[in-house]
């Protein structure tokens, strides 16, 4: 999320993700007439090591967390949900998909791009 919401507190963090997101899409035309396929996913906040001990103990403290951050379904992903995202990009049910950016952020990221 942080390639297409540019945050002046992490420019360090963010600007690199815009360039992987534009790296991928020029590979994702350089190699395509080999057969290779290249797409970049975007998670939100999603439950991970890097928010341990910020995320409240209770559930409704983390859906008014999430909810504060933006993120219109009430909660962080979840690290399998990102993976099952990854695994179905890998697999032969997505072989018509290259160049393609995938934001799974639960509503977090309201532009359209």
């Amino acid at each position: 999320m942080n390639a297409i919401m540019p945050n002046p507190y992490i420019i360090a963090y963010s600007s690199p993700k815009a360039a992987v997101t534009n790296l991928s899409k020029n590979l994702a035309g350089e190699f395509a007439s080999h057969g290779i396929r290249v797409n970049t996913v975007a998670p939100g906040p999603t439950r991970t090591e890097m928010w341990a001990g910020r995320i409240p103990s209770t559930e409704e403290e983390t859906r008014k967390m999430a909810v504060a951050f933006g993120i219109s379904l009430g909660r962080f992903a979840e690290p399998h949900e990102i993976a099952e995202l990854v695994l179905f990009l890998a697999s032969d049910h997505s072989s018509m998909i290259t160049g393609a950016d995938y934001i799974i952020d639960g509503g977090l990221v309201k532009t359209i791009h």
